[in-house]
């Protein structure tokens, strides 16, 4: 660094020490963030309660599985192969799989069954 430069710096910082007003400095801030929006109040939504399924109008509500089942014991031993077949044409292996919808018509069957 030259001398004239030297003697620069150094009046610049004499001239503030003795009291001379210089512009004043800027003040240098950290930005500003927005404050956070406000928490969205949580509201609760009840769920929906589990109901069964809604049942084809086809199907009779009069005749259960259980209703079924109890007079498949009834007439199994005797009407095997009759049982199976039916069962057959409605497309089930077993009462178990059987459609509701056909639980009547099964109900009626097997009452028939001498």
């Amino acid at each position: 660094m030259s001398q004239d430069t030297k003697d620069f710096i150094s009046s610049l910082f004499k001239s503030n020490l003795q009291g001379t007003p210089s512009a004043p400095a800027k003040q240098i801030s950290a930005p500003v963030k927005p404050a956070p929006a406000p928490a969205k109040p949580v509201t609760h939504i009840p769920a929906k309660p589990v109901s069964a399924p809604a049942k084809p109008a086809s199907v009779s509500t009069s005749i259960t599985i259980e209703q079924v089942r109890q007079a498949l014991a009834a007439k199994i031993n005797g009407h095997r192969e009759e049982i199976k077949s039916k069962l057959n044409s409605f497309g089930a292996p077993s009462v178990t799989k059987l459609d509701p919808a056909k639980y009547s018509e099964m109900f009626t069957f097997l009452n028939s069954l001498s």
